[in-house]
């Protein structure tokens, strides 16, 4: 299975805890059309467009329960069909129950099958809890029988949050220095980034070069050129042998 993900930006991620935790201090709903990067190793869901589900639309908004109309996504399904987009559920926990319940399953197997079936392209869409402090937790739903989590949650705005399901990475030896200069929590998060670097001979092999050694988690590499005698003198480490 591939490893699932979602961004979202700072301005959408205002909009959805603005509606989803209203001062009545009930459950509300929210729908997301997004984009998706799609790949055998990470399935990548980015937000396109948001929908709120007005309170006064619910039958049901109580502190541990909503129900709502789901006749609302089918605009979204609309603009989904044919463009390989996915759809996307919000809803709040307002006790801070910090999981999927049996009654998000349900109606999440609901939901989506329906969507699964009327889109018919055999992708998956996901939904996602947004929690009384603003974190989320989200999985990735397919063909509304089967759930996998998601490895992180990105809200990208002034700063970068990310809401982890994984582990924390442990941090080799080599790391220790900087884990006393810069904490062990800023550390922890390089572990886990991927960081690419677009051009990797004069300058973007000293910018490399220092991502591994701050313990970047994985680093992409964007450059056609090659080693040549020519440029040994601008890619650092590099020597004849690699010409």
């Amino acid at each position: 299975m591939p490893d699932y993900a979602l961004r979202l930006t700072q301005a959408q991620h205002d909009t959805l805890r603005i509606h989803l935790l209203p001062p009545d201090g009930c459950e509300a709903v929210a729908l997301a059309l997004c984009g998706r990067r799609s790949g055998e190793a990470r399935h990548i869901f980015v937000i396109r467009e948001i929908v709120t589900v007005p309170y006064t639309a619910c039958s049901v908004r109580t502190p541990d329960r909503v129900t709502w109309p789901t006749d609302m996504v089918e605009p979204l399904i609309r603009k989904a069909y044919g463009q390989g987009q996915a759809i996307v559920k919000f809803h709040s926990h307002r006790a801070d129950y910090r999981q999927f319940s049996s009654v998000d399953d349900e109606s999440d197997e609901l939901l989506f099958s329906s969507i699964s079936s009327l889109l018919g392209d055999g992708l998956p869409h996901a939904s996602v809890i947004l929690l009384p402090d603003g974190s989320c937790i989200g999985r990735a739903v397919q063909d509304g029988v089967s759930f996998e989590p998601m490895s992180s949650i990105s809200v990208v705005g002034d700063d970068i949050v990310i809401w982890h399901d994984t582990p924390a990475v442990s941090v080799p030896p080599s790391g220790k220095r900087n884990q006393q200069v810069f904490g062990k929590g800023t550390i922890a998060l390089l572990r886990s980034l991927s960081a690419a670097v677009v051009g990797c001979s004069g300058t973007g092999s000293l910018v490399v070069e220092q991502l591994a050694r701050l313990g970047i988690g994985r680093l992409v590499l964007v450059d056609p050129d090659i080693v040549e005698e020519k440029n040994l003198n601008r890619v650092v480490n590099s020597g004849k042998e690699d010409a």
